[in-house]
């Protein structure tokens, strides 16, 4: 706003200082969409009670009156109703994608024309299965063996302490008694999967391995 940084805007919330010190580009608290009675945006000739560098948005939440009154809300979006992520491998089925968000408010009088109450309630259910793309080394390479690279792979223990006149591995095949053992433990663990997948590139290792795992978020 105004040319300003996006981090030099302030929220406020019912006048309350809404700043997120971690992430200045982020408001700290947002209100149920359900809950919030009006947004207004200052941009310049701010009153005396605000102060920013870009823009000024106050947001005001609903109250109670003497009539109860609610609302009640759902938005669902599921896989089917999306395209596919751009990694994903379109002869199988889409990855599963769940999203919900609902809630709603109640409000009313406690006494009338004195004193009300307003709830608001917003939930989110969400979990995706997200294909990852990845370079992972083939099986020849975790048992030492290089023969498909170009680039000569040298003994360490040869030649001279400054790198002259270290002889290469034979084939470029490293003998599997001189790979160090915790790399050799790591290999084990199976951390490394092998490749699934055709790879781009000379070698083709690039995007040679393709994955998914879950991930999600429930909030209240």
């Amino acid at each position: 706003m105004n040319g300003g940084s996006i981090n030099n805007n302030d929220t406020r919330v019912d006048g309350a200082m809404n700043w997120n010190v971690a992430a200045t580009d982020n408001a700290l608290y947002i209100p149920a969409l359900e809950a919030i009675e009006s947004v207004s945006l200052a941009s310049n000739s701010f009153d005396a009670e605000q102060s920013a560098g870009g823009g000024a948005v106050n947001l005001t939440v609903k109250s109670g009156t003497n009539a109860i009154h609610g609302t009640l809300y759902e938005d669902h979006i599921d896989q089917h109703l999306m395209a596919y992520p751009w990694t994903a491998d379109r002869t199988k089925p889409n990855p599963l994608y769940l999203n919900n968000q609902f809630g709603g408010t109640i409000a009313g009088p406690i006494k009338k024309d004195k004193l009300f109450y307003f709830i608001s309630s917003d939930s989110v259910r969400y979990v995706q299965t997200t294909p990852v793309v990845a370079e992972v080394p083939t099986a020849a390479m975790k048992l030492g063996n290089l023969s498909a690279s170009p680039t000569p792979i040298y003994n360490p223990f040869t030649g001279n302490a400054n790198g002259t006149g270290r002889l290469p591995f034979d084939g470029n095949i490293i003998p599997v008694n001189m790979i160090d053992k915790g790399v050799q433990a790591l290999l084990d663990t199976g951390a490394w999967p092998n490749p699934n997948q055709p790879g781009t590139g000379a070698f083709g290792l690039g995007r040679n391995y393709l994955g998914s795992g879950n991930s999600g978020q429930n909030r209240d």
